[in-house]
């Protein structure tokens, strides 16, 4: 290998390019609803963080969730100065089946994967496969929910005492059947929370009964 101090920062990001096409990666990633293949992070990001350490590169990754805008940078290890974005808008993905944390980090996945598929030219044209798997996990979240989960938010519902035409209002539904797996999960969260709360305060208040001291007036402690 020639001598890194003579290659440019921007030679030597060329040079990992190169050698990545050089391992004839393969995707593992196998959508077999739709019979395609994709990438998964760890087909190729092995092979990047290592060729990166061998030409004095390093590599950063984040998302500003303010903005929606998530970022790869390439940096030259010896002069943080000389440094080079990719950058990307996102949206965070609905995932059927999944809570707020998975969903988050399958944003942060798929972000990743493009940006680092772009900044290191892997591939040319899987952008649409990604783009493609991000769509489906859009038309999930668009779809109405299971008799089951149907089943489990009228349960709920029935149980907290909440007042079904303003659930029904808030989530723009005239009945639950009408609800999106993209809403779901945020309702299930709100009504467990009034679950717990209306736990948390029946529990409250027999602890008060019991007190040899005092009773409840109005909720407040007599002593």
């Amino acid at each position: 290998m020639e001598t890194k101090e003579k290659l440019s920062f921007l030679k030597r990001t060329q040079k990992v390019r190169l050698k990545l096409t050089e391992l004839n990666l393969k995707k593992t990633g196998y959508n077999s609803y739709s019979k395609y293949h994709y990438w998964e992070l760890e087909d190729f990001l092995p092979n990047v963080i290592r060729l990166c350490d061998e030409y004095d590169l390093f590599t950063e990754f984040q998302i500003d969730w303010e903005t929606n805008i998530a970022t790869l940078t390439i940096i030259d290890a010896d002069d943080e100065n000389k440094k080079k974005d990719w950058t990307t808008k996102v949206e965070k993905l609905q995932l059927k089946g999944c809570n707020e944390m998975q969903n988050i980090q399958g944003t942060y996945t798929s972000a990743k994967k493009i940006l680092y598929l772009t900044a290191f030219e892997i591939a040319e044209g899987d952008l649409s496969e990604i783009s493609k798997q991000e769509q489906e996990a859009n038309d999930e979240a668009n779809q109405l929910i299971s008799l089951d989960d149907i089943e489990k938010i009228n349960k709920l519902i029935n149980t907290t005492g909440t007042d079904r035409e303003k659930f029904y209002s808030y989530f723009k539904i005239k009945e639950v059947g009408e609800l999106q797996y993209k809403n779901y999960y945020r309702a299930i969260q709100m009504l467990t929370k009034k679950k717990e709360e209306i736990k948390f305060n029946n529990t409250e208040i027999s602890k008060v009964e019991q007190l040899p001291f005092g009773g409840m007036n109005n909720g407040t402690i007599n002593c």
